[in-house]
């Protein structure tokens, strides 16, 4: 059930509407939290409480509110598929194992896959991102498993590697890792071709120190293939060919078009 309210807006005029969303197990519950929201000083202070809550989050793992929003953005694409964000269609269908194939790196394939590509040992930051959202959304009951695959080909791989670690190390200090999620890193001669695709393909997000910022990856979008040109109806005109009616002769008021005959109207 909802409640129904009227807003007019004049015109150059805005309007902040606040969707309240409650859950009980009956009937009377719901109808309790309806009453209650509907009291002003109350609803005021669940926004209080809930903004309050929120930035104890943030602090706990040390983000801001605009990593807050970015992180919530992100976290669309991982309950509904985004695929500005996914691998491209070819390779999802080459692939042909299944989630059986994910178990030989000690991932279940019960959570979502949110995958993460590191070549350079400068995008420590962007890893730090990925872990502090993994993070925000296992506090707020998201849990997905980050899989972090370290391309670094170089002599610093090692020390990527190392960093990574820390950093993964650092977020267990402060989010508890009894909850449901874990975070995976990789280093690249650890997987095969088909591993590889097998995790591109069934990742709902894939993100890589190669195409710029978390933000700018998030914001990017698709650009479509254009559409067909507009169909122009053309009309046809047929002339339909009426037969010739001979009229009778002696028509009663004829008026040079019909008239009437004695035992008919006639046109």
């Amino acid at each position: 059930m909802s409640i129904r309210y009227r807003i007019l807006i004049k015109p150059n005029q805005t309007a902040t509407v606040d969707l309240v969303y409650g859950i009980a197990d009956t009937k009377e519950g719901c109808e309790n939290l309806m009453f209650k929201y509907q009291d002003r000083f109350l609803k005021n202070r669940a926004f209080e409480l809930s903004w309050t809550h929120s930035q104890v989050l943030l602090r706990q793992i040390n983000a801001t509110e605009s990593d807050a929003q970015l992180y919530n953005r992100l976290a669309a694409s991982v309950i509904y598929s985004n695929a500005n964000l996914r691998s491209d269609a070819a390779a999802i269908q080459n692939n042909y194992r299944g989630q059986s194939g994910l178990w030989s790196h000690s991932v279940s394939g019960d959570l979502p896959i949110v995958l993460l590509h590191v070549y350079e040992q400068e995008s420590v930051e962007l890893v730090k991102q990925m872990v502090q959202a993994h993070a925000y959304w296992r506090l707020k009951g998201l849990s997905v498993d980050l899989v972090i695959w370290n391309e670094n080909h170089g002599s610093y791989r090692q020390f990527l590697q190392e960093q990574i670690l820390g950093l993964i190390t650092a977020d267990a200090n402060i989010a508890g890792q009894q909850r449901p999620g874990n975070i995976y890193v990789k280093s690249v001669d650890q997987l095969s071709s088909e591993d590889r695709l097998l995790f591109e393909s069934v990742a709902r997000i894939i993100v890589s120190d190669n195409k710029g910022s978390l933000l700018e990856q998030v914001t990017r979008q698709i650009s479509e293939k254009p559409l067909p040109a507009l169909l122009e109806p053309k009309i046809i005109s047929s002339q339909v060919q009426q037969p010739a009616i001979a009229l009778p002769n002696n028509l009663l008021f004829f008026n040079g078009t019909g008239g009437f005959a004695h035992q008919s109207f006639v046109l």
